[in-house]
């Protein structure tokens, strides 16, 4: 559940412009007297540099180009004239005037620089609503138009767009196509071209039976997790030999190999706090748990002085997370949720407060969970990030025997179950309402745009013996017979997938 300030970095990079386009000589069919009132604004327009967002001047613009039969003049003409009322808007701070005037930029016929920049305001504006379709629609602009200013982001500003199911399919395969073909300069971008995008482009490109360019797709892929994807998903069936022949899916070596590039990474970076957690994680994976605590407790340590990392504001908490994570595969239940209770004191508000109440629960502390989970500001987060805390709730309530409660939590659940399906799920088998919690699992399965997270529900590997101490304690709520394991869940899972016993540690591939 991580969060990252995508307004943040995505209005760092913006900024203003009062060029004008050109206009042309050619004139169109619009009436003579709105042709000649654009033309002279026009050259009237030329020499005023930035006065021409003063009053008198922008009222002019503003009427002619809300005039009918704007549309039929020159192409030239309303490009300047809309370009100024967008520039003249932002300079103002009316983001939202601006994003109007922005928006009737991105047709096809406008220069590409312009389209681009209006493109990239329309952009900021959908971030700024968390409209992801807008967002990633305009962003495609950008990409192919003037991509010099969408790969200034870290990559992981796009993942919120592109995890959004609601889009459209073809939408989201023009997106994610113009994020890959886009000339990154990063090592981090080029793995999500490598990996994580090339995943989504080979899916559309499986669905629409191109298993050629699903495969070149894919061809460069080394992530576990994108690979176990292809591993379970039947849409990359035909594939599945050359792969495993290839030893493709070595669980094993695939980590050690992803171990081996994060120490080289380290290395190059050594003030980039979130390439530790990634090898504390990695070296979880690998069953390595006395390791990675040593190395988690030597980073605590240093994350103790003041800007250690550039990143520290960010993932001091995830560090904590994952060192109580390791703490728990040792079987040193309360050390980790001290860790867990000082990472939510960070700035995240939900992600480890939420981290720390699915412990709880686990634990059978459910009083405790809530108290957690009320820490968290209504309305706070993410879709999906409000749903899990939903979730969480719900199951606190009911081993406490509040079903009333519980009930009124769900009904919050079911209307937006597609941003979060695993929290419906958990929380109808948290109310024993087992036929509903499997029906849910069966239509995340059969759902394209959701099933590669479901897939991921599938996958079993090695419990250390302090994560099967702390199963074992937990309240016979949590311990009752695995909805999965059920013959119309498996039924459903056989036609789209197939599940994956992997033998690694630490909830590997999830």
């Amino acid at each position: 559940m991580k969060r990252f300030t995508l307004r943040a970095a995505l209005l760092a990079a913006a900024g203003l412009s009062m060029v004008l386009a050109p206009s042309a000589l050619a004139r169109t069919a619009a009436s003579a007297a709105l042709d000649e009132q654009a033309g002279s604004l026009v050259e009237a327009l030329a020499g005023l540099g930035a006065r021409a967002c003063e009053v008198p001047t922008i009222d002019r613009v503003n009427a002619l180009t809300d005039a009918p039969g704007f549309d039929r003049l020159d192409v030239g003409q309303r490009e300047t004239l809309l370009r100024v009322r967008m520039n003249c808007a932002l300079a103002a701070g009316d983001h939202p005037a601006a994003a109007i005037a922005a928006r009737r930029l991105t047709a096809p016929g406008f220069r590409p620089e312009t389209r681009g920049e209006a493109a990239f305001t329309v952009a900021l504006a959908g971030a700024a609503r968390m409209d992801a379709g807008a967002f990633a629609e305009n962003m495609r602009i950008v990409l192919e138009t003037t991509p010099q200013k969408a790969v200034v982001f870290p990559p992981q500003v796009f993942s919120w767009a592109l995890s959004d199911s609601r889009q459209a399919p073809a939408a989201r395969a023009a997106f994610v196509t113009a994020l890959r073909r886009a000339p990154w300069t990063t090592d981090e971008a080029h793995r999500m071209v490598d990996n994580d995008w090339a995943l989504r482009e080979a899916a559309f490109a499986a669905d629409a039976g191109d298993m050629t360019l699903a495969s070149a797709a894919l061809s460069r892929a080394s992530e576990p997790t994108v690979l176990m994807a292809v591993y379970q998903d039947r849409r990359f069936e035909r594939l599945w030999p050359r792969m495993e022949a290839a030893g493709r899916f070595d669980w094993r070596v695939r980590e050690t190999d992803r171990l081996a590039d994060i120490d080289a990474r380290i290395a190059r970076e050594p003030r980039r706090l979130e390439l530790v957690v990634e090898r504390i994680r990695a070296l979880r994976h690998l069953e390595r748990y006395e390791e990675a605590r040593a190395v988690g407790l030597d980073y605590i340590a240093r994350a103790q002085r003041k800007d250690a990392f550039d990143d520290q504001a960010q993932q001091k908490a995830w560090l904590l997370y994952i060192h109580a994570s390791v703490l728990g595969d040792l079987g040193q239940t309360a050390s980790a949720d001290a860790a867990l209770a000082a990472g939510a004191e960070g700035p995240d508000k939900i992600s480890q407060n939420v981290n720390r109440a699915a412990a709880l629960l686990v634990q059978n502390r459910p009083a405790e969970a809530l108290e957690a989970l009320d820490a968290i500001p209504a309305d706070y987060g993410t879709p999906y990030g409000r749903m899990v805390t939903v979730g969480n709730r719900l199951c606190a309530l009911a081993l406490l025997d509040r079903r009333p409660e519980a009930e009124a939590e769900l009904a919050r659940l079911q209307p937006g179950w597609r941003d979060a399906p695993g929290a419906v799920v958990s929380g109808l088998a948290c109310l024993r309402r087992d036929d509903e919690a499997a029906a849910v699992l069966i239509r995340w399965l059969e759902d394209p745009a959701l099933r590669a997270d479901a897939l991921a529900e599938f996958r079993t590997g090695s419990r250390s013996a302090g994560a099967k101490a702390a199963a074992a304690k937990a309240p016979p709520l949590l311990r009752r017979p695995d909805l999965k394991q059920r013959p119309d869940v498996q039924a459903a899972l056989a036609k789209v997938g197939r599940p994956l016993a992997h033998g690694m540690g630490g909830e590997f591939g999830t």
